[in-house]
């Protein structure tokens, strides 16, 4: 059986943990306003421009194709902003459009990034 003592402690320590779970969650929660396609777009946009412009250098320099060996690329970070939210989104749209544009860049398939025809994940 538990004495008075005994249950109060037990309740505030439930309360305590709770009120610490909530205050832990509240920065996470409001860490970005944006939806996850919304911040995996932004990562593609840049993605592209990026991958086509590194993907036209390595053709006109006479280096053999190869995406990955790009530091952008494997960072998968470039552009992007905390207020986006989760990176790993960010990074997901960024390397997967950035591999589509240096194809395009490399083998001079037309850019159409500043045009609005950028991969956005619905072009797959």
């Amino acid at each position: 059986m538990i004495r008075n003592g005994e249950l109060a402690k037990r309740i505030s320590l439930i309360g305590m943990v709770a009120v610490l779970c909530g205050i832990t969650a509240l920065p996470v929660m409001a860490y970005s306003s944006y939806r996850t396609q919304d911040v995996y777009n932004f990562g593609a946009r840049e993605g592209y421009s990026f991958g086509y412009k590194r993907g036209q250098e390595d053709y006109r320099a006479g280096r053999k194709f190869d995406f990955k060996e790009d530091g952008a690329y494997r960072e998968g970070d470039y552009g992007y902003r905390k207020e986006y939210g989760h990176k790993g989104d960010y990074k997901r749209g960024f390397k997967e459009a950035f591999e589509r544009a240096y194809y395009d860049g490399f083998y001079s398939r037309g850019y159409h990034g500043q045009r609005g025809g950028y991969f956005d994940g619905r072009n797959r």
